[in-house]
Parts: C-alpha cells; sequence; structure tokens
C-alpha cells in the first residue's frame, strides 16, 4: 500500500495557525470525518489526546503523527489519513525540542495496519528534502503531489 494512495488535497490543510495540540487534533479528526474515514468522532478524538497525554507523538526534525495507541475497532472506516501543516509549528516536546509543523493523522480498524502505515509513513518522513518541500508547499495538491513523487522515488531506489 502507497502512502500517499491514501492522500487527496481535500485531507490536507497547508499554512494554518493553530494556538496548541487540541486544536491540531480536532483539524485532523474533523478532515478524516469529512471523508467518512472517522465514524465515531469523540472515541478518536479521546484517544489520540489521551495518547498525547502519555508522550508525545512527535518524532522531531519538525514531525508529529497523531495515533492511537491502538487500532479502534468501529471508530474508523478502514484506514484514516490527514495532514495539517502550521506555519511556525508548536512546541510539543519532540526529542529534537524543534517545533513541531508537519502533523499525520493515522488510524485504522486492524492494529496490524495501523502499525503498517504508521511504519511506512515514519520512513519516508525521514527524507530532509521531503520535509522541506512538505514545509514549502503553498497548496494542498502540492502537499500531495510532493508526498506522492517522494513516495515513487523512494519504492524505484529500492
Amino acid at each position: 500500500m502507497l502512502i500517499s494512495s491514501l492522500m487527496d488535497s481535500s485531507l490536507v490543510d497547508v499554512g494554518t495557525h493553530m494556538d496548541g495540540k487540541k486544536e491540531v487534533l480536532e483539524k485532523l479528526v474533523d478532515l478524516a470525518e469529512q471523508h467518512g474515514m472517522v465514524t465515531d468522532r469523540k472515541t478518536v478524538l479521546r484517544s489520540l489526546l489521551e495518547r498525547e497525554g502519555m508522550c508525545s507523538t512527535a518524532i522531531g526534525k519538525g514531525v508529529a503523527i497523531p495515533h492511537p495507541k491502538e487500532g479502534l475497532p468501529g471508530a474508523f472506516d478502514g484506514v484514516a489519513f490527514s495532514a495539517v501543516r502550521i506555519d511556525g509549528g508548536l512546541d510539543l516536546d519532540a526529542p529534537d525540542q524543534k517545533p513541531v509543523q508537519l502533523f499525520f493523522l493515522v488510524g485504522a480498524e486492524d492494529r496490524r495496519e495501523h502499525l503498517l502505515i504508521l511504519g511506512k509513513l515514519a520512513r519516508l518522513l525521514r527524507n530532509n528534502d521531503l520535509r522541506e518541500d512538505l514545509i514549502g508547499a503553498q497548496t494542498s495538491e502540492e502537499f500531495v503531489e510532493r508526498m506522492q513523487a517522494a513516495e515513487l522515488s523512494m519504492n524505484n531506489s529500492r
């Protein structure tokens, strides 16, 4: 499965300003819910907030991948995926102490699928050029195009 196959521009919000983690999580869930990917908003949001309370999902280099601790049967319709880019970033206790600008929601009914997507996304986001391209994307369409190109390039180099 390609991560970029889960994305379309209406699942991405770029260049927005938000004041806190809860606001970002709500936006990520709203984007996925608008596409029918989230079927139980309250459960998903509560799970994300609990997960962030245990340990930040910021992975460093300006990236966070909010996700429930495990799959949430009945809360998702298959796989949920959305992205938000915050201008200036937010301090989320990232391992490198850098502000987080790129947020990716990952959720799935199936725990195995959930973990597979998390792993693929984390590998993809190790690419410094991709992160810079995503931060510089002016539109949601550009954001998705850059993700698709980077993923195809990564897959072709194997």
